[in-house]
């Protein structure tokens, strides 16, 4: 599960352009979330930079109180809608700092979607450990009727 928030791009990267447009981040927990322009094919979901318009997507983490890429040098997809052709390494690091910013501005404003994202991936965690002991204790009989039927036979 994940909570799901439109943002809307509007930044200007290191003096090397414009970046606009619209982007949907699913927030995991509340320290992660998945930026994507074309999440469930939403009309209008790309970002436009130098007039070419792409989709784009990358995974941030809030690090140190600061949101940051995944890793500098992890490949997120970054291609042209008109051809599908990735974007060359300037493109793809200005739109991805863009989206970084862009979530970065609109995170600081919605701490009850990182709550509530935090405690669904704190529900998810206790019924994955639930659903391990379960399979533990079953695991457990199994091996004492085994040792129970050596020890009798």
């Amino acid at each position: 599960m994940s909570q799901k928030v439109e943002v809307n791009v509007d930044e200007k990267i290191n003096g090397k352009g414009h970046v606009t447009g619209k982007m949907h981040a699913a927030v995991t927990e509340a320290t992660h979330a998945y930026l994507c322009t074309d999440a469930l094919n939403v009309p209008g979901a790309h970002v436009a930079y130098r007039g070419i318009e792409f989709y784009a997507s990358v995974h941030v983490h809030l690090r140190g109180g600061k949101w940051e890429l995944d890793t500098p040098t992890s490949y997120y997809g970054v291609s042209r809608i008109d051809n599908y052709q990735e974007a060359t390494p300037s493109q793809r690091k200005t739109i991805r700092a863009a989206m970084l910013a862009a979530w970065a501005d609109t995170a600081a404003t919605i701490p009850e979607v990182l709550i509530a994202a935090e405690a669904e991936h704190r529900q998810e965690k206790i019924e994955r450990a639930e659903d391990d002991v379960e399979k533990a204790e079953k695991a457990l009989e199994v091996a004492k009727t085994a040792l129970e039927a050596v020890k009798a036979g």
